[in-house]
This record gives structure tokens, sequence and C-alpha cells, in this order.
């Protein structure tokens, strides 16, 4: 894995002399509006987008828009993951003129793979299916205390990530799995690092709440004998999975870079949380390919952000610098980052330290057969 001590990621001096070469830029935020128009996507063996009574793929499509059609977008919520003609994403917009219909921003194009629209408010949004490691089979409560009021439910598992939703003193809900995250203090004074994610997709500490496992055990999340993609990676910062931040790729790699860079700048509704790269983004490098294949089943490559730069180019090093590939059976990777600058770039770092900026992990899997 990369350590910051190793990592060079230039946005600043060495993205000025890229620039020149390559054309590339730092992307803005987008602007947006309470409504926006999207085509959708005109693709081979793809006739039309389905529209759907809920962000998931679940249930049964209430209406169908055409390729090459347009649909106005009211609002957006991230959901099931759903795969269109460039790649998938779990990012959904709800569509005027449907009731309750949403179509897969993986279907339609709107400029961006970050949202164009509002965040739907709490009361407009659906539920939508998380990717627990089991079916949840635990309760939680907040601590009946004096000195608690509430407890926050955040999207990550420090206090760093923003809170998503606020639980009243013995509230109740269900739990999904567990994971190692900062430290928190409860209102005895005693500590916990531990965090739950709960079936809202929140993320809690255990310091504030009270178990009933019902004689189960609650899973890692990121245990091996679970779903995590990254479970045998060891990390040096909490995880997010199963939250994760798509980032689809559409043949253009400085695109990638800039996604990355904007969500490191928490330019998007899910600042912080572990980013997942769609696979064509390494399956196709033949350089890659052939490191991939020299590791050994079981093993990992590290590769230095020297060779990222020679092999890969410039854009990939803006993406990921340095990065480790972990060969997982005969013919699948993983890829793991974690995305961060050095000290020689003090700016960049001092943004994570103010909390202008976060950290986090970046991953990748996929296979060649």
């Amino acid at each position: 894995m990369s350590k910051t001590s190793n990592k060079i990621r230039r946005f600043a001096l060495f993205g000025l002399a890229v620039a020149t070469a390559t054309g590339v830029t730092t992307v803005a935020p987008l602007a947006r509006a309470d409504e926006v128009t999207a085509t959708v996507f005109s693709a081979p063996g793809w006739d039309y987008a389905n529209v759907r009574p809920s962000p998931d793929t679940g249930g049964q499509p209430i209406g169908r828009v055409q390729a090459g059609q347009t649909a106005e977008l009211t609002c957006y919520q991230y959901g099931g993951e759903a795969k269109g003609p460039y790649g998938s994403s779990t990012l959904w917009y709800k569509v005027k003129g449907y009731g309750s219909g949403w179509i897969a921003d993986s279907m339609l194009s709107t400029g961006s793979d970050l949202p164009v629209t509002g965040m739907c408010p709490e009361d407009n949004q659906d539920s939508a299916p998380t990717v627990p490691n089991q079916s949840p089979t635990s309760m939680a409560r907040v601590l009946n205390d004096p000195e608690v009021e509430y407890v926050n439910g955040r999207i990550g598992p420090t206090t760093k990530y923003n809170t998503l939703k606020v639980y009243p003193a013995n509230s109740g809900f269900a739990l999904e799995c567990w994971t190692k995250g900062e430290s928190v203090n409860g209102p005895d004074g005693k500590a916990s690092e531990r965090w739950y994610f709960t079936s809202d997709k929140t993320w809690v500490s255990a310091a504030y709440l009270s178990i009933d496992t019902a004689g189960s055990t609650i899973p890692d999340c990121n245990s091996p004998n679970g779903n995590s993609p990254t479970a045998g990676v060891r990390v040096e910062h909490p995880r997010t999975w199963p939250k994760t931040w798509d980032v689809r790729y559409n043949g253009n790699d400085s695109t990638v870079a800039d996604f990355l860079y904007q969500h490191y700048h928490k330019n998007d509704s899910l600042p912080g949380v572990d980013a997942r790269i769609d696979w064509s983004y390494f399956r196709d490098r033949s350089w890659f390919k052939a490191q991939a294949y020299k590791t050994r089943v079981g093993d990992y490559r590290k590769i230095t952000r020297e060779n990222t730069l020679r092999f890969l180019g410039p854009d990939v090093y803006r993406a990921i610098g340095a990065f480790t590939i972990y060969r997982t059976d005969s013919s699948c990777f993983l890829v793991y980052d974690y995305y961060d600058f050095d000290y020689d770039f003090p700016h960049e770092k001092l943004a994570a330290t103010t909390g202008e900026a976060q950290e986090f992990h970046v991953y990748s899997a996929g296979c060649y057969e």
C-alpha cells in the first residue's frame, strides 16, 4: 500500500508541466439547478432506459425513456448499482412525469459523473439496498442517558465525516456490520474504536450504543469471510465500506484524475468515502496486465510513482501515484491506493489537516477471464 512518504501527486508543480502537453485542467464544481435535462445514452444494444419505482434495479420498471430522448431530473440519491453502456454507477435521479420514478445515472448523458442536481430531501428519498456482509440480525439503541441527547449517523467511521442522520436518545435501529474507526469517548468516560454500519447506511460510534445481538455475532465489515473487496489489505485508516463512491471510466484518463481530486476537496455528496474505480480503467493497459500476472496468487506487487508515470502516463500518475496490485485469484486482481499528498505539497496536505479536504481509500477490482 502506498504511504504519504513515498507518494507524490503533482497537481501543483507537476500539473503545470503536464497541463501544457495534455490540456488537463481541474474541473470546477458543477452549478446545480432544481431541474436538469439529460439525454438517455444511445449505444448498440441499449435501446432505452428503465424508469424504476426506487433507486435500484430490484423493482419492475414503471416506464421507459427511449435512447436519444431526454428526461427532466429533479434530484438525486445514491442507491443500488446499475450498469449502463459505459460503466456502472450507484447514482440515481428522480425524474419528472413518472411519480416516484428513478433512472440510473449510468444510462444518462449529463456531462458529469458527479451529481448535476440537488440531493433529494429526506422525505423524498426512497430506501435503497445496502451491501452488508449478511442480513441485519442485531439491533442497537442509543443510550438513554441524561448526558446523551442524540448520536450522529455519519458517512464514515470517524468524526471527520459529515452527518447523514441524527438518532435521538433511546431510539433504535438495525446493524449490518462493524469496523475499527476513530476512538470516541462515551458518556461513561470509556473509549471505543468500534463503529457500526446501520441499515440506514450510516456509521455510528459504539460508545453511545446499547447492543442487542440476540445471540448472534455482528460481522466485521472487512473480514476476509465477508465480501469487502479490500478485506485482505492491511490499512492504516478506517474504511467506509460498504458505503462507496463510484468513479466511472469513459476512456478519458484525465477525467478520473479530476474526479478523485474533486472528491479529495469534498466537492460531492459523499466526501471521504472509499472510491471505487471501474475495472476498465486498468484492465486494458498492457503494462499493468503484465505486472499483475507477474504477481503470485495471494501476493502483492508495489508500483512506484516513477513507473506509474513512465508506463501508465501522467493522468494515471495524477490519479493514483504509487499503488499496489493484489492478485486474489488466478485471473482476478485488486488495485489499492490511499489518496493523500506528500508534505512537499504543504497547501494540499494542509487542506486535509484543516478539514477543507479529506483523504480516502481508492480501489478497483476485476478479472481477465
